[in-house]
Parts: C-alpha cells; sequence; structure tokens
C-alpha cells in the first residue's frame, strides 16, 4: 500500500523546496533559462549550457550585469542561439522565451536576498520575481561562503523563497557552503548536474539516465492508488484520507463554500430547534461548521488531522459553543453520554469505514435524532465548460485517465445513498435534496483546489507538473484566462430508528 511522505521541514540545512505548487512545462517548448550571478563558478556557465542541451533543453541565458565580466557571452550566444540577456528589451526588440524552468546558478548571497525580498531592479531578478509568482520550477544552486550562510537574513531569504516553492539546493545533497575567503578553490568543482538533476525531477524532462532513475518518478510508472476522479473506495482509503494534512493551509481557501439553501434544508428537513446539539465528523478546517454555527447551534467536530483540527480551531474561534476535538471518529468516545440531535459529514462521509459508520453514528445520537451527509462533487452539465473534457488527454498520458465509459454526473443525476442508509437498518425516513451551483477559477486558484484533493495529493511530482502545466498553458489562451466548474451535492438525511 503507498504511503504519502510528509514534506520536509523547509530549514537552511535542507537541499529540497518544501510545501510547493510548482507547474512544470508542457514537453512542447522545453526552454530552460539559466541566470548567472556574480560568482566565481560563472566563468564556467558553458558546462551548464553544453550539460543542459544534451539533455534536450533549448537553452538561454540571462546575467546579472556584474556577471557578465565572468564569461564570454558570444560563445554562450553561438552555442545557444540566443543572445546573453542582462537588460530590459527596448520596444519593439525581440523577448526572451518563456520559459518552462529556471536555473540560477551560481546564485548570490545577494542575488537570494533581493530576490526574496521581492527587489527587482535588475532584469534577472525581474525575471525572478515574476516566473516566482507563475509558478514556474526554479532550481537554486547556491555559492555563499559560511559566513555570509550563516547570516540570519540569509536564512529567512531561504526559508521565503523555499516556502514559494523555489527548491535551493543548499546543504547535504546540495552545494555546501565554503569557507570564507576559499572560494577559489571549490569554484572549479561546482555540480552543475545537480541542478538539471532536480529540474528534471520538478519537471519530468531532463533526466540524464532513464535507467538510474527512480522509476516512481517517470512517465508511466504504475500507480498504487486510487483513481482521481473515481468515487470507488479501495485498499488506500486509509492512506488516502490522511493527505488532506499536507493541504491543511490550502483546504479552507481552496475549497468551495456550500450555498447557503442547503443549510436551510437541512435545519428544515433535521427539525433542528436553537438548542439543538450536532456533530460534525471530519470538519476539516470548516467549511460546513461556520455556517452553521452562525445559526448559534452547539456544535462538536470530530477532525482527524492535527493541522485541520489546529486551523479549524482558529477559524472557530468566535464561536464559543464549538469544540474541535483531534480524532479518528471511528474509535472517538464523547466524554460523557451522547444525546446528540443531528450527526453529519460535509464531504467526509466516503472516508468513514462502510463497515462502521452507520452503526457510529447511531450510537452517538439520541433517540429520533438525525444522520445528514452529503458530498461536494464535481459535475459537468450539457452545456457546461469544455475544459474538463479537453484536458482529460493529460489525465490520460499521465496514467490518472476516467475510465472508458464514463458519463459525467449532473446535478439531477448525481448517484444518492438513500437504498444504503435503508440497508443499514439502523435509519429510516430519509429524506433527499439536490443542490447545484458554479465557480469560475483562474489557472492558480484551480490548481490550488486540486492540490487539496486526496488523489492529487497521492499523485508522482512529475504527474502534477505535468497536468498543473498544461492547465495553466491552456487558460492562459482562453479570453479571461478562466474555466467554470460546476458543483453538485446531494443532501441526504435520515431519523434515527430506536
Amino acid at each position: 500500500m503507498l504511503t504519502v511522505p510528509s514534506a520536509p521541514e523547509a530549514g537552511n540545512g535542507d537541499r529540497r523546496h518544501a510545501g510547493s505548487m510548482l507547474v512544470p512545462m508542457a514537453r512542447k517548448t522545453r526552454v530552460l533559462s539559466v541566470i548567472a550571478c556574480a560568482a566565481g563558478p560563472a566563468a564556467q556557465i558553458g558546462t551548464l549550457v553544453e550539460l543542459a542541451i544534451g539533455r534536450g533543453w533549448t537553452v538561454q541565458v540571462i546575467a546579472t550585469p556584474s556577471a557578465l565580466a565572468f564569461f564570454d557571452a558570444g560563445q554562450i550566444e553561438a552555442r545557444t542561439g540566443t543572445p546573453v540577456r542582462s537588460q530590459y528589451s527596448k520596444p519593439g526588440a525581440p523577448r526572451s522565451r518563456i520559459p518552462d524552468a529556471i536555473i540560477v546558478a551560481p546564485a548570490t548571497f545577494n542575488t537570494i536576498n533581493q530576490w526574496a525580498l521581492g527587489i527587482s531592479d535588475t532584469y534577472a531578478l525581474g525575471v525572478l520575481a515574476e516566473q516566482t509568482g507563475l509558478a514556474v520550477p526554479i532550481v537554486v544552486l547556491p555559492f555563499v561562503s559560511d559566513a555570509l550562510a550563516s547570516r540570519p537574513p540569509f536564512a529567512r531569504s531561504v526559508k521565503a523563497l523555499r516556502a514559494e516553492g523555489v527548491s535551493i539546493l543548499l546543504g547535504p545533497g546540495g552545494v555546501p557552503s565554503h569557507p570564507a575567503h576559499g572560494e577559489r578553490a571549490v569554484a572549479g568543482a561546482f555540480p552543475w548536474h545537480l541542478a538539471l538533476d532536480e529540474a528534471a525531477v520538478m519537471t519530468g524532462f531532463g533526466f540524464e539516465d532513464l535507467s538510474r532513475t527512480d522509476p516512481w518518478l517517470l512517465p508511466g510508472a504504475p500507480l498504487l492508488r486510487l483513481p482521481v476522479r473515481s468515487d470507488a473506495v479501495s485498499d488506500s482509503r486509509e492512506q488516502l484520507r490522511t493527505t488532506f494534512e499536507s493541504a491543511a493551509a490550502l483546504y479552507h481557501d481552496a475549497r468551495p463554500d456550500y450555498p447557503d439553501a442547503l443549510f436551510e434544508a437541512l435545519v428544515a428537513l433535521a427539525a433542528l430547534s436553537p438548542s439543538a446539539k450536532l456533530l460534525e465528523i471530519g470538519c476539516a478546517t470548516g467549511k460546513a461548521t461556520i455556517p452553521l454555527a452562525r445559526r448559534g447551534f452547539q456544535i462538536t467536530c470530530v477532525e482527524l488531522g492535527a493541522e485541520l483540527a489546529a486551523r479549524a480551531r482558529r477559524n472557530l474561534a468566535g464561536f464559543p459553543f464549538v469544540t474541535v476535538v483531534n480524532a479518528n471518529i471511528e474509535s472517538w468516545r464523547p466524554p460523557v453520554v451522547a444525546a446528540f440531535d443531528l450527526v453529519f459529514a460535509a464531504t467526509a462521509w466516503h472516508w468513514i469505514d462502510p463497515d462502521l459508520r452507520y452503526a457510529k453514528a447511531w450510537e452517538l445520537l439520541r433517540p429520533g435524532g438525525q444522520l445528514a451527509f452529503w458530498e461536494a462533487t464535481h459535475v459537468v452539465p450539457p452545456d457546461g465548460d469544455p475544459f474538463f473534457r479537453e484536458i482529460q488527454d493529460i489525465y490520460d498520458e499521465i496514467g490518472e485517465g476516467i475510465p472508458e465509459g464514463w458519463v459525467y454526473s449532473t446535478p439531477e443525476t448525481l448517484a444518492d445513498r438513500a437504498a444504503e442508509i435503508e440497508a443499514s437498518g439502523l435509519f429510516t425516513d430519509v429524506r433527499l435534496r439536490r443542490f447545484g451551483w458554479e465557480i469560475s477559477y483562474t489557472a492558480a486558484e484551480y490548481i490550488r483546489l486540486l492540490d487539496t484533493f486526496s488523489g492529487h495529493i497521492a499523485m508522482a511530482q512529475w504527474q502534477r507538473m505535468r497536468l498543473y502545466g498544461e492547465i495553466r498553458r491552456r487558460l492562459a489562451d482562453r479570453p479571461g484566462g478562466r474555466l467554470l466548474r460546476h458543483w453538485g451535492a446531494v443532501l441526504h438525511v435520515a431519523r434515527r430508528r430506536p
């Protein structure tokens, strides 16, 4: 069974990026921008250019103004076929190609600090500022002394850039800092290949030797996990339901709000009085909790993820009658005998063990209490945005295509669990209500949403990068650069049997 690793802490000694949401090349242009700074290894920037071309990249070189004195720009231009840029183009002059990835090498103390602070007083820094905001994969090979690397401002800059998804190869497994005044002794052995290897991992392109590469990073690698858009529950359920922890920071803003009409229907169908006691299963960050808390209900939330529970507490801090418990609902026992008027789950019911969920809800409810659940589901009406059908070729390419014969649901055709509820023998008087709504997304907003879905979180990095890169490119070609995603939900409400 697949175990999804947690992201490493983005400390100064960690060579990898952490918490990134990177967007790769579309494997059509394969343009690599090399940004050279004024440090000793820049004299051998041609080595990086040759290695990159050998791996299939189309290379263009950008230099800080001071770096131009370190190498022969004419030789680099002859090899790459493009001018070495250090200044902004004049109106009407040819512009640099849009990069699919960037390598900053050697990266100096000055450039890293200015970049992290958002200073863009040179062309190189302007490119870095913009492309970081566009989430283009960026790899950094620093060249700094021990004295400079020990400075707190530098440590803060490294941490800030890593938090934005930049991969800074500093420390073990990357480029160690060198002794002060000892740069000449190490400049000639600069590990250019590390930057290319990291760019290959981040984009899925440019591996030096596929036979020596981790097979789980390669296109076509088998996947041991639940399909992205399948509602089926497999043996991977236990692993996948814990993946939301890694998306806790994104979840609240990225996930859709439920329509207010759904909550009005819930309150009416469950006949909730103002003093009703509610139990929510899997509250995440409180998306469904807040609208009910605003109605004055006393709510106990049980959330499996520690980070999600912590964020829910912060989001619900203004509601004194709401309590968030970090626990597994399947084994949780309330501190006192429970007599909840309503047990509900919003886009979480399917994560509970099918053999336990109805019995657990029955156990926690008072006689005659109500069970309610719903799922926010992607639906595609006949006149819906064609983007989702069109992007299926990329899902197929990365091994995540929908099954043959798949039929997209509409709010009216979404499957319900009425028969399943009745079959439990524990609930009766099943009532259903259907809801549909739509939300417009930019590419960045939509990618943030996808990064909260368990299937996308569990993807290999190269798969997400390939998919997200294509999403950005296709939406960039649309007027307005947006897509329209339709959502649907079936509200289930059922009464507990005695």
